[in-house]
């Protein structure tokens, strides 16, 4: 669909307006207001930004439901019926609600791409034990470029230190770049053209 977006078009939402629930209780009593307010904040920079709507759930059967798990995570794209994302302890910020929200509305890490090897290095002995999954990286029939540059300032790209067990980098840039990866303050010009590529805004 996009770059590092699903291909399966079954995976992606049929429609822009995607539904949602907010299960406010998981969240401390003591800070609940503000951290739902940046699930707003969050979902805001969609509408702003790009055609997509996130709107409260009535009685649609899919939807996405953001409650604060062990974690901050979700699946990529439409998954049927309720779709968990977590906003866990540590992800209580509007960059990283951002990130998760942009898994649910269909794309990968942009370290995941098939061409990923051109642009950065991994080091593998870098990676917490049991952690090297993160870094995957997927195939062309798996994920579609559309012939879009890699985007070191993707709000979807780890950090150059991501899941490190001494400090160390994890990914390392092939191209000296001014660009922040890991970056959490924002969409980067890319992630909003392609998220309005994906959905034909």
């Amino acid at each position: 669909m996009a770059r590092n977006a699903i291909r399966d078009v079954t995976k992606a939402w049929t429609s822009r307006n995607i539904p949602y629930v907010i299960k406010t209780d998981d969240f401390s009593k003591y800070h609940r207001s503000t951290h739902i307010a940046l699930i707003h904040q969050a979902m805001e920079e969609y509408h702003l930004q790009t055609c997509i709507r996130f709107v409260p759930r009535t009685n649609q059967p899919d939807y996405i439901h953001m409650k604060k798990l062990t974690g901050c995570w979700s699946g990529v794209g439409v998954a049927g019926g309720e779709q968990e994302v977590s906003f866990g302890n540590g992800c209580i910020h509007k960059g990283i609600m951002m990130h998760e929200l942009m898994h649910a509305v269909g794309f990968w890490h942009e370290q995941s791409r098939s061409d990923r090897d051109d642009w950065v290095v991994i080091q593998w002995e870098n990676i917490q034990d049991g952690k090297a999954h993160n870094f995957n990286k997927y195939s062309q029939t798996e994920v579609d470029t559309l012939g879009a540059p890699y985007d070191y300032g993707s709000v979807m790209h780890y950090s150059a230190t991501s899941f490190s067990k001494s400090g160390l980098p994890t990914i390392v840039a092939r191209t000296p770049t001014d660009e922040v990866m890991g970056q959490r303050n924002g969409f980067s010009t890319t992630d909003v053209q392609k998220i309005n590529q994906l959905y034909s805004c």
